[in-house]
């Protein structure tokens, strides 16, 4: 108990979702492939264009795509998720 009284409290959780896709275009997963070995990063390009394909062509869920999971999590521990979204212009 303090001078102020009791206060009562809430888990909130929040998410700031900048990009909610890594892979947009085809054209900007090429680009960062061209950056990786540009930066003499070979393998890692190896692993985006790879990473890339498997998720346009629907055999692995995009590694930014993570709503469900969040929201699953926040319930099973009987909370809610708050998202806010960083908008583009």
């Amino acid at each position: 108990n303090t001078a102020r009284g009791n206060r009562d409290y809430d888990l909130m959780l929040t998410h700031d979702i900048d990009m909610f896709r890594k892979h947009i275009s085809p054209l900007q997963d090429l680009r960062e492939v061209g950056h990786l070995i540009k930066t003499g990063k070979p393998f890692m390009a190896m692993g985006e264009l790879a990473e890339s394909i498997t998720v346009k062509t629907g055999f692995k869920q995009d590694s930014y795509d993570a709503f469900d999971a969040l929201m699953d999590t926040s319930e099973n521990f009987g909370t809610r998720s708050h998202f806010y979204f960083m908008s583009s212009i």
